[in-house]
């Protein structure tokens, strides 16, 4: 079963491929699982910037910590 676990905003959060469909973006589970409605989503298309999130995620290449924008309307949760 494939399972990922994040934290947002300093809680920590685990959801496996079951719970979510593979077709639901980051912005829509931020908003409407999390109930976080600060996430925007304009244009749907990645385009305006307004849904940009920050990500920190290992580096599987050197295993160091790094943090990196992502566009969450573009982005699926699996």
């Amino acid at each position: 079963m494939d399972r990922i676990t994040f934290t947002v905003n300093g809680t920590k959060h685990s959801v496996s491929g079951e719970e979510v469909s593979s077709d639901v973006h980051l912005v829509d589970y931020l908003r409407q699982h999390l109930g976080l409605s600060g996430t925007k989503y304009m244009c749907r298309e990645g385009g305006c910037g307004a849904c940009v999130v920050a990500v920190a995620a290992r580096d599987p290449a050197d295993l160091t910590h790094r943090t990196f924008s992502v566009n969450s309307v573009s982005t699926y949760m699996f």
